[in-house]
């Protein structure tokens, strides 16, 4: 009965999704871009955060597996998308352990977006998980809304990795803008 469930899980886990060059190491910025970058494109948000301790390990150069994604983001984590203010998220992208795509730092505590300074007062929309956000981690309990998607942070990875088609001609790494 055992073997039965193990060939389920491993082909369930084992779908090859994508193809990675080289390894994206556990506190790089590649591994940032391609979890940030892909929650980004497939939920539509302006931002996304994740926790720096989220990210478990590094993805090994080769092929790209569900397991594999399952390796680096180990928890049963939900996408929370958030409106938030430029102020409140300024400060929640100066946490020591936030990893965040979208915006970047352009020195002396601005941020950009789009090539703009984040506006203090516009809202903006960042998808994060349910961890950061019911744990008030990073001062995300300060943002105006909340709407969990019941939808878990692997799922929006897996799919724009799967779409990207990326290969040992053109890998994954080559993606990550």
């Amino acid at each position: 009965m055992a073997a039965a469930w193990k060939e389920k899980v491993d082909a369930a886990l084992g779908e090859e999704i994508g193809w990675a060059g080289a390894p994206l190491e556990k506190e790089s910025a590649e591994i940032g871009r391609w979890i940030t970058g892909a929650w980004r494109a497939e939920l539509g948000a302006e931002v996304a955060l994740v926790n720096r301790q989220g990210i478990r390990q590094s993805l090994p150069q080769g092929a790209i597996t569900k397991a594999s994604v399952w390796s680096v983001l180990p928890f049963d984590n939900k996408i929370v998308m958030l409106k938030m203010k430029g102020a409140a998220l300024t400060h929640t992208l100066e946490a020591d352990d936030a990893v965040s795509g979208g915006v970047e730092r352009a020195g002396n505590g601005v941020w950009r977006i789009g090539g703009k300074p984040l506006d203090p007062e516009r809202v903006y929309s960042v998808a994060t998980i349910d961890y950061l956000y019911y744990g008030g981690h990073m001062g995300l309990s300060h943002a105006l809304s909340a709407e969990d998607q019941g939808v878990d942070w692997r799922e929006p990875i897996i799919a724009w990795t799967r779409k990207q088609r990326s290969s040992k001609d053109t890998p994954l790494e080559q993606r990550l803008h």
